[in-house]
């Protein structure tokens, strides 16, 4: 096995240290990951169309579940990345739909990835409920994303919310050790003015 496929393996098949919850991570296939790590290099290039063109062809008959929610996972976030929201929706979505064959990582930034993208489309329901499924599990977050999560629910009009979720983002920065930035604040007092 080359080293470009131990990378892969070891990159797909990190976990973060994150609490263990039932997850069967089935094996992959060679030539599945050769694939990826072909269209991972054009990723990497900047060459996106290619990255979704060589992935997409990938065809996914007779793949476990690990193998096909990887591979949705790289097609949505070649998307997310060239801008086509709705199409790399609908990629998350079907990655959730394989979680408890997948590490944990893949499932929180699934995850997060379709609050910003629900975000973006100004869904704030949507974006709310994708923030709420991730930091229901046993995610690590960051401050950033629960400030981030804050926005969402300032932007959703949940002014009350908004400015409890910025405060804890808040203290949450200064528990690891860094300062927020003053937006941070800034923010949560105009939330709190319109609760």
């Amino acid at each position: 096995m080359n080293r470009r496929i131990v990378a892969v393996v070891v990159l797909l098949l990190w976990t973060g240290g994150a609490a263990a919850t039932e997850r069967e991570i089935l094996p992959m296939n060679n030539a599945l990951l050769s694939s990826l790590g072909n269209a991972q290099k054009k990723l990497n290039a900047g060459d996106l169309d290619t990255a979704i063109d060589i992935a997409k062809a990938i065809t996914a008959d007779g793949f476990n579940d690990t193998e096909r929610g990887q591979l949705v996972n790289f097609i949505g976030l070649a998307l997310f990345q060239r801008g086509d929201r709705s199409d790399a929706i609908e990629h998350f979505e079907e990655v959730l739909e394989h979680t408890s064959h997948l590490p944990a990582t893949i499932e929180y930034n699934a995850r997060f990835n379709l609050a910003q993208l629900y975000f973006l489309k100004k869904q704030y329901d949507r974006a709310i409920a994708a923030m709420d499924a991730l930091r229901a599990t046993d995610a690590p977050v960051t401050p950033q994303q629960i400030y981030f999560h804050g926005q969402i629910h300032y932007q959703a009009e949940n002014y009350g919310a908004a400015a409890d979720t910025i405060a804890e983002a808040i203290a949450a920065a200064g528990e690891s050790g860094t300062n927020a930035p003053d937006a941070w604040s800034t923010l949560q007092r105009h939330a709190e003015l319109r609760r």
